[in-house]
């Protein structure tokens, strides 16, 4: 019975460390848009107001049911070179451990393409000031920007969109954010799951 405990307390130990390493801070609120919750009907599928979640963006024709989802008109946008610039923007939380952060989201073709869409993860909350990464985008369908480097725990952070050039007014859809630990944070993974898996032995063969 004492070695059986002295055998689980360490275990114990690595598999605590390793359910909060494994609990990512960074989520997105109604990033799929399909909350409309303040939102008012303007007819034709459109919706007014600021979707929730989210902030920045205009306050007509914001959100459009394409059936069976709903998508956000970045065409409500402006860039850098616009003034005042309006951003789509939101902050998701702060990093619980050390590593590289990854934004996804869609771009389908509700309402055309020849536009350039500006994404970036930023330093949160938003500003428009440091960003961990920012990307370009033109083409349609799923996209990805990862962190060019690890972003340290405890980091809060923010993502935003917005037009870098005019053009036919893009959507936007399923936006979410995920956060890869480091290799030294995967090791305390793969301690806690062999540690886990020499205890069951144990109490098996006890």
């Amino acid at each position: 019975m004492k070695s059986r405990f002295i055998l689980s307390l360490p275990c114990a130990v690595v598999f605590l460390a390793l359910v909060s390493q494994a609990s990512a801070g960074l989520i997105v609120t109604n990033g799929d848009f399909e909350d409309l919750t303040g939102l008012t009907a303007q007819g034709g599928g459109w919706y007014s107001g600021v979707p929730a979640g989210w902030s920045g963006i205009s306050t007509t024709f914001t959100v459009y049911d394409v059936g069976p989802t709903h998508v956000a008109n970045l065409g409500q946008l402006a860039g850098d070179g616009s003034s005042p610039a309006v951003f789509l923007s939101q902050s998701v939380g702060t990093t619980d451990f050390t590593g590289d952060v990854t934004l996804t989201f869609d771009l389908p073709a509700t309402f055309g393409t020849g536009y350039n869409v500006g994404a970036g993860i930023y330093a949160g909350p938003f500003t428009n000031g440091t960003n961990y990464a920012f990307g370009a985008f033109s083409g349609t369908g799923p996209q990805a920007l990862t962190t060019s480097s690890p972003v340290v725990a405890g980091t809060p952070l923010s993502v935003a969109f917005y037009l870098i050039s005019p053009g036919t007014p893009p959507a936007l859809d399923s936006v979410a954010i995920v956060q890869v630990p480091e290799p030294s944070t995967w090791a305390i993974f793969a301690a806690g799951t062999a540690c886990a898996a020499l205890l069951r032995r144990r109490l098996r063969q006890a």
